[in-house]
């Protein structure tokens, strides 16, 4: 449990069948956030315009493979690129952009294949998928701790949640969840491979409730 009044759900992993390579793309409603977000399909750069990322209250273009984004407290927007390996924060007031941060690479503050994103209280957790780690931030992008199971690594983490004591992350490779403290110290595995009760295949994405 993510808390006394949390619980964890792991979300049944999509069907990855379309495939394009070029002027298809999909439409993806995020029912949690209330976001619609318009991605290409294909891993390939599209021959179409970037992405255009639409919520109640924002429209912005110009966006290079949108996976996933969230709020803040004050309804601040942070939107995660996959291909440009980067996060960008977008105003509540003007809708405009104040900062971004992030590069492709394998240091601190620098992403490879990042697949998603979530805030709580001040913290934004990334799963920095393909460098096998999460990277926890403060909300102004300072890098705080890196999360990866050094005794008993992540493999290609997909998703991620935060509450004020918990990370949780799917642990896609490994058939699993891990949750951790905001310190990055591991609590508890959950799952492991197989189709029976308690047991997962290639987990893509956690939640809280």
């Amino acid at each position: 449990m993510l808390s006394n009044r949390k619980r964890l759900a792991v979300r049944p992993q999509l069907a990855n069948a379309l495939r394009s390579t070029a002027r298809v793309a999909v439409t993806t409603c995020v029912a949690v956030l209330g976001l619609t977000c318009t991605l290409p399909c294909s891993g390939q750069q599209a021959a179409t315009p970037d992405p255009v990322f639409r919520t109640a209250a924002f429209t912005i273009d110009n966006l290079q493979s949108v996976t996933a984004a969230c709020f803040d407290d004050s309804g601040n927007l942070y939107v995660l690129e996959q291909w440009a390996s980067r996060v960008r924060l977008f105003s509540a007031d003007t809708r405009s952009p104040l900062r971004s941060f992030g590069r492709i690479g394998d240091r601190r503050t620098e992403f490879h294949d990042p697949h998603d994103i979530a805030h709580s209280d001040g913290n934004l957790v990334v799963a920095d998928t393909g460098n096998n780690r999460v990277q926890l931030f403060s909300t102004d992008g300072s890098f705080r701790l890196e999360v990866d199971s050094s005794q008993d690594r992540l493999l290609a983490p997909k998703g991620v949640a935060i509450d004020r004591t918990t990370i949780a992350v799917a642990d896609t490779g490994n058939h699993r969840v891990v949750l951790y403290d905001l310190d990055g110290r591991p609590r508890q595995t959950l799952g492991q491979y197989g189709f029976g009760d308690g047991q997962l295949v290639a987990p893509h994405d956690v939640a809280r409730d």
